[in-house]
């Protein structure tokens, strides 16, 4: 092992075959770890540090640092300053720190935490785990399954390809899942939040968020706060939540979407009531609020919906399953009529079944079917006789 020490000078140091100890002093140094598992510390000086092969450790030290980690899996230190970092190939941890700092992970499975500041943080390929920390950073999730997590400040967080998990964490965030499945949450603050393409799963969090599902069969959960949510193409489906804020949903299409309903919400125990809003050119649009009927309390509006359209078949549970509805048995010489809507929602059962217990009643069912699209079957079981309109 060499102990390799610069001068106070612009220096060229290369390090040897072995695992080097290589600090460069004050300066701006040029420092080449060659082979080995070499530590190099710049020290003062904007430096331009290369580790090479092996697993290294490369301190940048104070000023505007340059850092290359090269082959291995290595562990990069920016220090203080505006620092740039490449992980290349290998598992490696870069840490921003200090500075306004730019960190790029390469190949591997990377750790990036940004530090103070505002921080650019870019995962490029393999699954890696972004961290802005404080500052209002932008993190490029790229390749991979990635972790991304913006912490303090005003984030913004792209997904890239994949199925990726981003968390906005403090501050008012703009998460963006780009490509694949992924899992959006605003966490604190006025969110917005992009889906993009494919089955993607969005959680407002804390704060007035604004939710857009985008290409794709997606979930979106509002949370606290007054929400805005739209599904985008594909068939979404809207969470209700009961201790949250009003959402307001605005593409909702009964031919397609779903309203989900979380732990604590019955289809029985809702309401729905019309409202028509004025525009600025008073210009007249129409909306749905649903509300809990015990307490009146509005959950959602939705746009551009009557109220006497929703019928169970609107709703699922929380499991994405269709929602069961009782109904009390039909008396003899008792005429009953069931009116419901099946809006593409498959096995619905148990909303027209008519029991007669004597043997030498006549049990008759009307149905009036009004099929939109898709195949449909109608099954009716134990009818003595049935009638078709």
């Amino acid at each position: 092992m060499a102990i390799i020490i610069g001068t106070d000078q612009a220096d060229l140091i290369f390090g040897t075959v072995e695992s080097d100890s290589i600090l460069g002093l004050k300066g701006e140094d040029t420092i080449d770890g060659s082979s080995g598992n070499n530590t190099i510390n710049g020290n003062q000086g904007a430096d331009l540090i290369i580790g090479r092969e092996g697993d290294d450790f490369l301190y940048g030290g104070q000023g505007d640092d340059v850092i290359y980690g090269g082959g291995g899996n290595d562990t990069l230190f920016g220090n203080l300053d505006n620092d740039i970092l490449f992980g290349e190939s290998g598992n490696d941890l870069l840490l921003g720190e200090a500075g306004r700092d730019i960190l790029y992970g390469g190949d591997g499975n990377d750790i990036l935490q940004g530090g103070d500041d505002n921080d650019t943080l870019l995962g490029d390929n393999g699954d890696d785990s972004l961290f802005g920390e404080t500052g209002d950073d932008v993190l490029f999730g790229n390749k991979g399954d990635d972790l991304l997590l913006g912490g303090l400040g005003d984030d913004t967080l792209y997904g890239g390809r994949d199925d990726d998990s981003l968390f906005g964490e403090d501050g008012n965030d703009l998460l963006f899942g780009d490509l694949g499945n992924d899992i959006l949450n605003g966490n604190v603050g006025n969110d917005t939040l992009d889906g993009g393409e494919g089955e993607d799963t969005l959680y407002g969090g804390r704060g007035d968020d604004s939710l857009f599902g985008g290409a794709g069969s997606d979930w979106l959960f509002g949370g606290l706060g007054a929400d805005t949510l739209t599904g985008g193409t594909g068939s979404d489906y809207f969470v209700l939540q009961l201790n949250a804020g009003v959402d307001f949903i605005t593409d909702y299409n009964p031919q397609e979407d779903f309203l989900a309903l979380e732990e604590g919400l019955e289809f029985g125990n809702l309401d729905f009531k019309n409202i028509t809003n004025v525009g600025p050119d008073n210009s007249l649009t129409s909306s749905t609020a649903i509300l809990v009927r015990d307490t009146q309390r509005i959950i959602a509006i939705l746009a551009g919906v009557s109220a006497s359209n929703f019928t169970g078949a609107d709703f699922v549970d929380i499991n994405g399953q269709p929602i069961s509805i009782e109904r009390p048995p039909v008396e003899d010489n008792t005429t009953e009529t069931e009116n419901f809507t099946a809006n593409n929602n498959p096995f619905e059962t148990g909303l027209a079944d008519l029991f007669a217990t004597p043997t030498e009643e006549t049990l008759e069912s009307s149905v009036n079917q009004n099929i939109r699209s898709g195949s449909d079957f109608l099954a009716l079981d134990n009818t003595d006789s049935l009638t078709l309109i």
